[in-house]
């Protein structure tokens, strides 16, 4: 019960700074429109509630806090940190392969299949149509 109020706390925690940037930083409400800091704001609020009422609740945790719980959040940290040697484009690809095999199983041909044809549709959306450049990492890619 301890990990999960922890948890809840730091939910709230993360809302409320959401909430803060969107409302001071960015500026919740510009003239007559909503302003960059209104979706944040928005969020962050909502976030700030779910987590408080988690961290209320009188009910025992619906799973076990064990170490295969933070696979995701280790993988997902290893990925965010290869983006600056491999660029974002490689180090997407490289996460889901090594997802799909370790984690969820996936045949070599499968995993191969999949991550491709993802991460081609994120490249031709992002780079293509929408022309947002990614971070290329240290091999320029």
């Amino acid at each position: 019960i301890v990990m999960d109020r922890v948890i809840s706390l730091l939910i709230v925690i993360f809302g409320g700074y959401w909430a803060y940037m969107g409302w001071f930083e960015y500026g919740y409400w510009v003239g007559t429109t909503p302003g960059p800091g209104f979706l944040p704001v928005c969020i962050g609020i909502a976030t700030v509630i779910l987590g408080a009422a988690g961290l209320f609740k009188n009910q025992p945790p619906a799973f076990k806090v064990t170490k295969k719980n933070f696979i995701p959040v280790l993988g997902a940290l290893l990925m965010i940190g290869s983006i600056t040697i491999l660029g974002m484009i490689i180090s997407i690809l490289l996460f889901m392969v090594i997802w799909l095999l370790v984690v969820e199983k996936f045949s070599f041909k499968w995993a191969s299949i999949l991550c491709v044809s993802t991460t081609a549709v994120i490249y031709l959306i992002f780079e293509l149509v929408l022309k947002v450049p990614f971070p290329s990492g240290l091999i320029g890619i």
